[in-house]
């Protein structure tokens, strides 16, 4: 790693290795592109880990969020400021650390570019103001988990380019880099789907995910929960590993029967996944040998609730698997409960408050639906205090005795665009970590002979029998859902002549598409006089239609169906005939390599005068 020139003087690679390691990630990054030797020794096992414990100081924790943002409004702050409270005297450092995040940066006008960009931001006690940490393409983004090995799982609503339907990623904050985790957007789990060879596919309402790391294998896995399922459906549970060529798959033993949440993520404790039951029981989830069992809950919240059962939000917190309730909307006591005694299971009562009878203004300042511990915070004085986070990305830490202390308020420019998160985190820790990704199946290259000519055979097939195939192996299925195969798929497969693919289309809102020499065998008898029904060409395999005033785009080949929502239009609207037929259209736009809808409506029609406008 040493310069090789004779005249300069050479320090010992151990020396070298030791400054390093306190860079930031994001530094060390830069460094490895110096040369073969500095990426090989900046990329070890041995250093990621060596960096990780040292640039990483527990007693003062790093946090990152982002404002909830509003399509159109920008950022016109190079680094948002932020206004802190002041207390008591033996709060004072962190009063200190308050008043510097409260001073303003130095002047710069920023580019119009980079205002209208959104930015993930960074703060830590003591730590000075605010800083941007990283952009943000996400929509409401939530971090889930506390970082194993500086990752975070990350759940968005709507994130621009690659993930316009929402969806989780897996994320380094120190580095900027975000994974994104297939089939998380609209799981093909919660399609109704039918078959006509077969009974119906399970559907289910709800999924929980969480992410895990399993020391024998050393994988990371992530982890998601289907329960409820709409036709009778036992709970079932997949497992999805980072970085090699593989799908989400079964576990290796079937989940109890529960009910969960998605606002209720895993939490990764002790090797094992702690999923919260809507019944408040706890089903844990082995991420070394993915067997299932389950944790006694805390007692039972006091007193009767006519408005229905408390609010209950589980996380880590001081190394314990942490489990707080709270009467909805703050309606009555907070209770922090910890897991102190994981083998005998005994739960100890941190501590307890009621923000009701918080003062003025933490009372106002501090209104939120969402609030969660983050971490255990130790100021100056050496008083241990809980640090919270809430929905609107403010922090504040709370003695045992319940007294709350607001840190962090973002300023009035981020506060414009901030709205409350209600049932996700807004607020996260991250790490200084080198931990890389890895890949997914869906991005990996495909270059060795067998698998070459297992992609030109599958290529020639249909698309309901390379969907089969692709549950054959991990191989077959790594083949299936790569892009590059997809592409090629869609001009090998209909190069072929072969007479046209018809399909009754018996439920277009549910997705029920029927061959036409499986017409005795129908789920139910089709209604072929129900209303207007139009549906478009076939556009790399995809229809767009429109049926009854509800429009929808369909896979007829692998039975895939999605309704289309309209932003300015429901159903109302349609049966004002603000819209009309064959009004939708489905489009591919090379430049951006994506599928592009588009739809018309009336924006003023008058029937008298037969004028109308588009």
């Amino acid at each position: 790693m040493a310069c090789e020139t004779q005249y300069t003087s050479r320090l010992p690679d151990d020396v070298v290795l030791e400054i390093l390691s306190f860079l930031p990630a994001k530094s060390i990054g830069r460094f490895r592109s110096l040369s073969r030797s500095w990426h090989a020794h900046l990329s070890s096992a041995s250093f990621v880990e060596f960096h990780r414990r040292r640039a990483n100081n527990p007693c003062q924790p790093k946090l990152f969020f982002s404002p909830t943002f509003d399509y159109g409004a920008s950022d016109s702050e190079d680094d948002h400021e932020a206004s802190v409270s002041k207390d008591d005297d033996d709060q004072a450092s962190d009063s200190r650390d308050g008043e510097e995040a409260s001073k303003s940066q130095d002047d710069g006008e920023a580019s119009d570019s980079e205002d209208e960009e959104c930015y993930f931001y960074s703060w830590q006690p003591g730590g000075g103001s605010v800083k941007k940490l990283m952009e943000n393409n996400f929509w409401r983004p939530a971090p889930l988990t506390k970082p194993l090995h500086g990752l975070v799982l990350v759940r968005s609503v709507c994130v621009g380019g690659h993930n316009i339907g929402g969806g989780y990623d897996v994320c380094n904050p120190s580095t900027g880099e975000f994974l994104y985790l297939p089939d998380t957007r609209l799981p093909l789990k919660t399609i109704i789907r039918y078959s006509n060879t077969q009974g119906h596919p399970p559907c289910y309402w709800d999924v929980a995910y969480g992410f895990g790391y399993s020391s024998v294998t050393h994988e990371y896995k992530a982890v998601r929960m289907f329960s409820s399922g709409y036709f009778p459906a036992t709970t079932c549970c997949e497992v999805l590993v980072l970085g090699v060529p593989t799908w989400w798959r079964p576990t290796a033993q079937q989940p109890p029967e529960c009910v969960v949440e998605e606002h209720n993520p895993a939490v990764f404790l002790n090797g094992y996944l702690h999923f919260l039951c809507k019944d408040g029981g706890i089903i844990t989830f082995s991420v070394n040998d993915e067997t299932f069992g389950s944790l006694s809950p805390p007692p039972p919240y006091p007193g009767s609730h006519p408005e229905g059962s408390p609010v209950t939000r589980m996380t880590e917190l001081d190394g314990c698997l942490c489990l707080c309730r709270e009467q909805t909307n703050g309606g009555g006591p907070y209770q922090v409960w910890l897991l102190r005694d994981y083998e005998a299971q005994q739960w100890e009562q941190l501590c307890t408050f009621d923000r009701r009878l918080w003062p003025e203004p933490e009372r106002m300042q501090l209104q939120t639906k969402w609030i969660t511990p983050i971490t255990i915070h130790n100021g100056r004085s050496g008083q241990r205090k809980i640090m919270f986070g809430t929905g609107t990305c403010r922090v504040f830490t709370v003695d045992l005795d319940g007294a709350p202390e607001v840190l962090l308020i973002p300023d009035e420019a981020m506060s414009g665009n901030i709205c409350d998160s209600e049932d996700y985190p807004a607020v996260g820790l991250f790490e200084e970590s080198l931990v890389p990704l890895g890949r997914i199946i869906e991005n990996m290259d495909f270059g060795s002979p067998m698998t070459k000519a297992w992609s030109d055979i599958l290529k020639w097939l249909p698309s309901r029998s390379v969907l089969e195939l692709s549950l054959v192996c991990r191989e077959w299925r790594a083949i299936a859902v790569n892009l590059g195969f997809r592409q090629s798929h869609v001009i090998h497969a209909n190069s072929i002549k072969r007479h046209h693919h018809i399909k009754f289309v018996i439920e277009p809102s549910f997705g029920i598409f029927w061959d036409m020499d499986g017409q005795d065998n129908f789920p139910f008898p089709p209604n072929f006089t129900a209303g207007l029904f139009q549906c478009s060409q076939p556009c790399h395999g995809l229809n767009v239609g429109t049926w009854n005033g509800l429009d929808f785009l369909c896979n007829p080949a692998i039975r895939y169906n999605q309704r289309i929502e309209h932003d300015d239009g429901t159903d109302e609207n349609n049966q004002d005939n603000n819209y009309f037929a064959a009004r939708i259209a489905l489009g591919y736009d090379s430049d951006i390599d994506d599928h592009v809808l588009v739809s018309l409506a009336y924006e003023e029609k008058n029937m008298d005068t037969r004028q109308y406008k588009l």
